[in-house]
Parts: C-alpha cells; sequence; structure tokens
C-alpha cells in the first residue's frame, strides 16, 4: 500500500498479516512482528523513574504500582516500559553435574514440565452437584522447584537442584535507561484512539503529586518529554494572533471610517464568521488543531474585508445621496453584490483545490483549505445579510463636507493626501499602459524567479528545548559496554553547561540491539538561556567528536521517532540487487559528503563484521553415531539462549522457569561444545564429536524496498539548506553510485 494515500491502515495491515500466513517460515524464525506508523499512537508524555534500592526493587514498583496506576487515568491507551525486565526464575544449569547424571538439557526440560502440572480433569457429576476437576502437581516457591524430583539413579533421586542453581530473578537484560546518570525506568504513555493529548497529559501531569507521594521513599519520578507543551504553546500563540489581528483589524478600520457606528456595524462579522466557522468544524470532525487554528488566523483579515466594503457603500449612499436608512442599506448593498462575490469566491477558489492537494502535502492542508473557504464563504454571507441589517438600523448620518477637527481632521488631512498622490499613480498608470504592463509582466517573472531561488523544506526546526544524541558502538559490543560509553558521554554533555537533564537509553527496540544507546538532552526554556537549540546541538556534537570507535549523531527531538524510521534531515537510497556494491558506493558517497561543508552526521545504513560463532554439524559424523542435526541444534540453543521449561504460579502469576548455562559457563562455546545429546541407540554424544564452531562474519541487517536490496546514506545538516543539500547529494550519487 506504500504510496497510497488514503488506504485504511486497519485493513492494509490485516492484508499483510494474512499474507505473511501463507509463507512457510522456518521453524528457528520467530514470528513476524507489523506495526502501523500511526502519530496518534506515538507517545505523548514520557516519564523516568529513578529509585535508591535494587533495580529489581523499581521493577516490582513500577510494574505492580505505578504503571497500572497511570493506566487508570481516564484516555490513556497503553504504558510501555523501556529498561524494565520481567520476573523470572532462573535454574542455572551445571555442566559438570548435567554430564555426570546423565541427563540431557531437554530431558530436564521435559520431566521438570512433567513435574510442574495443573490441568483440568473434566466433571463429576454425583446427581445432586456438578463438580469441576482439576489436577495439580504445583510448586509455590523458587525452593520448591529445586526440590523437584526429574529422574533416579538406583535409589537416589536426582532433584532440579542438583543440577542447577536456582534463582528468582529478572530475565536477561536487553535495555537500560538512566536519568542522569541513576538506573532508571522509562514509560511511554500513549492516549486511547480517541483521546485528546493535551487532557491527556494535563490528567498524567495532575496525578503525578499523589503518585510521588505514595511512590517508596527516595523514588524520583520526572517528566522528561511532554508532547502536549509544544503543542499548547502552538495553540496558544495562533489564539493570541487571531485576537490581535482582529483588534487591529477593527482599530485600522475606525482609523479610516472614523465612525464608531459603522466600525462596531463592520466588526460583527469577525466573532460571528469565527463562531460559524467553529461549527463547521465540528460538523467535520475537525479538531482545533494547528491547521484549522492557522487557517483561522490567516482569514481574520480576510472576513471583515466583505463587510467593509459594504459597509462603505452603504455610507456613501447614506451621506452623499441623503437616501434613507433602509433604502441606503438596500441599494448600497446590491450595487456591489457581483463584485463582492467575486473577490470573495476568488479567494475560495484558491483554497479549495489546497484542501485536495495529492500527496502528504494534501493530507495536511485537507483541513486548512477547507476551513479558510468556508470562513470567506461564512463572511460573505454576513456582509451580505447582516451587515446591511445593522447598517439600516443603526448607522448615523452626518454631512460629507463637515468640518473635521482635532485627531479626526489630523487624520482625514493624511488621508487626502494619500488620496492625491494615488490619483496621479493612476493617472501615470491609465496614460502609459505599455509601461504598466511591462512593469506587471517583470514582477511576475521576478516572482517566478525569486520562488525557485528559495530554500524549501517540509516543517522547520523548533526550539523544543530538547535534542537527542544518537550513538553506535562496534556491532559486537555487550550491552554493559554500551551503558558504560553512554553514560561517560551524558556525563560530557551535562558538563558542557545549559543542561538540566539527560535521559540515556541503551538497547531495546524490535531487534534489541545492543550497541545502540540515546541520549536525551533537556535545555532550559528558551527564555531563560542565552543561546539556541542549535548552538547546544553544535556544542554537542564538538563535545564527542572525539569519542573513539562510535558513530555519534546530534539532532533534534523527534516526536516520531517511534516509528523506527531514521530521521536524519537528508536520506538518499541506493537500491539494486548486488548488496556488496551498494554498500561500497554508498560508504563512497558518504565519505565524500563528510569532507563537504554543511553535512554532519554522515553514515549509511549497512553494517558488515557482526561477529557471528557458528555451530556446523558434521552430516557425515552425525549419521555414523545415530545424531540428529536438529538435536545438536536445539540443545546448544537450550543452553545458551534458554528454554522455558515450565512456570511458576505466584500471587495469581504466572513467571516462566528457563533453564539455561550461568553467565560464567556461557561467556565461551566450551560448555556448550561439551554437552550431551542422546542418540538413536540411546547413547550419549557430545556436541562436540559431531559439530565445530566457527566465527563468521555478516551484515547484521539488510534492508528491502521495492524488493530491491537497498542501502541508505543519512546526513544531518548545519549551515546549509535541504535544497541545496538534497540536490548536491543527488548530483553526487549519480556520479559515484554504480549502474543498476
Amino acid at each position: 500500500h506504500e504510496g497510497q494515500l488514503g488506504t485504511d491502515v486497519d485493513v492494509a495491515a490485516q492484508d499483510m498479516r494474512d499474507a505473511l500466513e501463507l509463507v512457510d517460515l522456518p521453524d528457528q524464525v520467530e514470528d513476524p512482528l507489523i506495526q502501523k506508523v500511526d502519530l496518534g499512537a506515538m507517545p505523548i508524555i514520557q516519564l523516568a523513574v529513578t529509585g535508591p534500592g535494587d533495580i529489581a526493587d523499581l521493577v516490582t514498583y513500577v510494574e505492580d504500582d505505578l504503571a497500572p496506576s497511570i493506566e487508570r487515568i481516564d484516555g490513556v491507551g497503553s504504558v510501555d516500559l523501556l529498561g524494565s525486565s520481567e520476573r523470572e526464575i532462573h535454574a542455572w544449569l551445571d555442566p559438570g553435574r548435567l554430564q555426570a547424571t546423565g541427563l540431557t538439557v531437554s530431558e530436564v526440560a521435559q520431566a521438570l514440565g512433567g513435574q510442574n502440572v495443573d490441568v483440568p480433569g473434566g466433571r463429576i457429576d454425583n446427581g445432586e452437584q456438578e463438580l469441576s476437576l482439576r489436577a495439580a502437581a504445583r510448586v509455590q516457591t523458587a525452593d520448591d522447584l529445586g526440590r523437584i524430583v526429574l529422574t533416579s539413579r538406583g535409589n537416589a533421586p536426582i532433584r532440579l537442584g542438583d543440577l542447577a542453581r536456582i534463582e528468582d530473578g529478572l530475565e536477561e537484560r536487553r535495555s537500560s535507561a538512566f536519568l542522569d546518570g541513576e538506573p532508571a525506568i522509562a514509560l511511554l504513555i500513549r492516549k486511547q484512539s480517541d483521546g485528546n493529548t493535551v487532557d491527556v497529559a494535563d490528567a498524567v501531569k495532575a496525578m503525578l503529586p499523589e503518585l510521588r507521594a505514595d511512590a517508596p521513599r527516595g523514588t524520583r519520578i520526572e517528566a522528561v518529554v511532554d508532547n502536549s507543551t509544544s503543542i499548547r504553546a502552538s495553540i496558544e500563540t495562533v489564539q493570541l494572533d487571531i485576537v490581535l489581528g482582529g483588534v487591529l483589524a477593527v482599530a485600522i478600520i475606525l482609523l479610516f471610517l472614523r465612525d464608531w457606528r459603522a466600525t462596531l456595524i463592520s466588526a460583527t462579522a469577525l466573532p460571528v464568521s469565527v463562531i460559524g466557522t467553529f461549527a463547521f468544524v465540528a460538523a467535520m470532525g475537525f479538531t482545533l488543531n494547528m491547521m484549522t487554528t492557522l487557517a483561522l488566523s490567516l482569514s481574520i483579515g480576510i472576513l471583515i474585508d466583505d463587510a467593509i466594503v459594504v459597509i462603505e457603500n452603504i455610507v456613501r449612499h447614506r451621506t452623499d445621496l441623503g437616501e434613507e436608512p433602509m433604502r441606503a442599506a438596500e441599494r448600497g448593498t446590491s450595487e456591489i453584490v457581483l463584485a463582492v462575490l467575486a473577490t470573495t469566491l476568488s479567494i475560495v477558489a484558491v483554497f479549495v483545490p489546497v484542501a485536495f492537494m495529492d500527496g502528504l502535502v494534501g493530507q495536511f492542508f485537507f483541513q486548512f483549505g477547507l476551513t479558510v473557504a468556508f470562513a470567506v464563504l461564512m463572511s460573505l454571507f454576513v456582509s451580505f445579510t447582516l451587515t446591511p441589517m445593522l447598517a439600516s438600523r443603526f448607522l448615523a448620518s452626518h454631512a460629507h463636507d463637515a468640518p473635521s477637527t482635532g485627531v479626526s481632521g489630523a487624520i482625514q488631512r493624511v488621508l487626502d493626501r494619500v488620496e492625491v498622490a494615488y490619483r496621479r499613480v493612476i493617472t501615470w498608470a491609465l496614460s502609459h499602459r505599455l509601461a504598466t504592463l511591462g512593469l506587471a509582466g517583470a514582477s511576475l517573472v521576478l516572482t517566478v524567479f525569486l520562488a525557485g531561488a528559495l530554500d524549501f523544506e517540509f516543517v522547520p526546526t523548533q526550539d523544543t528545548g530538547q535534542f537527542e544524541v544518537s550513538i553506535e558502538l562496534p556491532p559486537d559490543a555487550s550491552l554493559a559496554e554500551t551503558e558504560r560509553r553512554a553514560l561517560s558521554m551524558a556525563a560530557r554533555l551535562q558538563d558542557m553547561g545549559g543542561v538540566t537533564s539527560t535521559l540515556t537509553t541503551v538497547g531495546g527496540g524490535v531487534q534489541e540491539r545492543a550497541n545502540l544507546a540515546t541520549i536525551l538532552v533537556s535545555l532550559p526554556h528558551k527564555t531563560e538561556r542565552g543561546f539556541s537549540q542549535r548552538d547546544a546541538m553544535t556544542v554537542a556534537r564538538e563535545t564527542l567528536a572525539d569519542e573513539p570507535n562510535a558513530l555519534i549523531a546530534v539532532g533534534p527531538l523527534e516526536l516520531t521517532a517511534g516509528s523506527g524510521g531514521n530521521t536524519a534531515d537528508l536520506q538518499l537510497e541506493l537500491r539494486g540487487s548486488d548488496l556488496e556494491s551498494l554498500a561500497l558506493a554508498a560508504q563512497q558517497i558518504a565519505d565524500e559528503l563528510a569532507t563537504r561543508p554543511g553535512f554532519v552526521d554522515v553514515d549509511t545504513s549497512v553494517r558488515f563484521g557482526k561477529p557471528e560463532l557458528e555451530i556446523r554439524v558434521d552430516p557425515e559424523r552425525a549419521a555414523d553415531l545415530g545424531v540428529a542435526g536438529g538435536s545438536v541444534a536445539m540443545t546448544v540453543r537450550s543452553l545458551v539462549a534458554g528454554v522455558v521449561a515450565t512456570q511458576l504460579e505466584s500471587n495469581g502469576e504466572r513467571h516462566d522457569v528457563r533453564l539455561q548455562l550461568a553467565p560464567t559457563d556461557r561467556s565461551t562455546t566450551e560448555a556448550a561444545m561439551r554437552a550431551q545429546v542422546r542418540s538413536a541407540s540411546g547413547r550419549l554424544v557430545s556436541v562436540g564429536d559431531v559439530a565445530s564452531a566457527d566465527q563468521v562474519d555478516g551484515p547484521s541487517q539488510i534492508d528491502h524496498r521495492a524488493r530491491q536490496r537497498q542501502v541508505v546514506v543519512s546526513a544531518n545538516l548545519d549551515g546549509i539548506s535541504l535544497g541545496a543539500a538534497s540536490g548536491e547529494a543527488v548530483a553526487l550519487a549519480e556520479s559515484m553510485a554504480p549502474d543498476g
């Protein structure tokens, strides 16, 4: 459905799920994840929670108390946690003890699952009463788990505790968060589909004092991202512009008409037209957003135009021609109906097509164009009905040649001089028709030329007081190493001055890449600092320029970053069938762009060199020993990645019990290669007897688009416009990219 704007996203997502269900994927492949890029589903507010105790205690508090309390707030749709881990019972297997007992990991998992069951047993009907039957053999604690008997050797039972160390802990961490260097958990709060961002965010912030009061001593709960702030500030600014524009429009009418009755009659077109437009916005299902309020702000000066023209002609009939109020209103309005109608409809003819433009711009300006068009049509209706009616009742008559004194006289003398000057210009234009046409044509050509010379961008960068530092370490960097480097960089950013807080997040995401980190830098409000957000980003970029073996990008906070897309200012897509050729061309283009002024944070999307240990089974040796290759693969996977053998129920919740090698045994492949699998004859065979471990390198991710492999060259811009940068990048790519 790419490129088909207006497509129902829910239908498209379901079509994708239906299509993927027809594809026969290997058993080892995880279920595909289909996500909808929905601006309305983006987090509206983000909280960070830190505490003095152990991270496990903080996780328990956030998951059991804080997150459910927030989810109960009216309008909150969901709360996602970052830096949190689910409770999990670990059975750290000892490879030596496992080998000594003659059990394989699959046999341990099967026996454990069979000794911890809770299944329905049917119903018992004694004629008077029906009872449900349940057969339960469940353990309640981690200690009970260790006493489960797996098998016996002679008269000696072999218990799980004989083979493994039982630990009640958390699942393996693949993400973490830190607020100002302290371990934290980030809560991403999303609103319901029909909720209002500002209302929901206000409700969450209103509950923060109560949440802080109920939190354990020393717990810190901070709102680090609040998207409603910028929305509220933008709407309030536009509303101020509307009011100020209306006041200035009325003041200018009074300045020229110098009649408070005529001014008030004309000014009534403003509130009546605006209120009528509000009704139209509600009827169309729009909201008072940036587009509709911008349309009203733009229309303020237009809304009163028709009323001014009508009231001025009525005043002329009333004063110059001495007609009665009713007749002056009737004739004054009827004389200019066609002129006013033509003026208004010409405005409508401009803005209605804006509402129905194709592409992404059309999606944004649909509400804008229709709101402007209806507003001016409403003003036309008011000027032809309400304005002449009020003029016929309340407009006073005064002699046209009556002397003006005081301020009114001074204004009249200035207007007389303007009128004299204007008559001279009109006289000259009518006397020099060719010159007038030449000037008009030259103005048109100059306008086209200037429009082409202007830079362009879709959305201007705003000073929100927050920006992001994206960090990528080498592909083999561990989570602990990424945490250490990211926290060191966050400390350096705090030392550069003017930084109020930093929120560091490591790993996470769909791919759970441990070598990625993000630092959210918060600045004081722009009225409280003597530098701009762009200046702070430049200083941050210079501060971290000497960090070794790290790709660092500094950019503004993107509200749509949750979609998982690249948020760089400039993105150049290269497509083809040969990934290595694409990667080479992309790197050459990136290297050249990095040397040119204005291009910063230049990078490519392809990553080679992801180390990988591959356990290769020798088919001939495996066949000779009667070992299936799948048994070898599943044994290695169970020991290293772990296998959920059963679940432990506690306080109404179930937690996974994972069999796995201890972290120290998983640091090398030695324990996995010594692990045993059972052959077809019942013998125990070591994995190392039928397989070997080799280290290989390969791309960590392969992107496709339009059924071709794709590599993206991305860059942020500093001191160069997007139009100039894109033209320069495209020209460079055309000269350097290989054919095809």
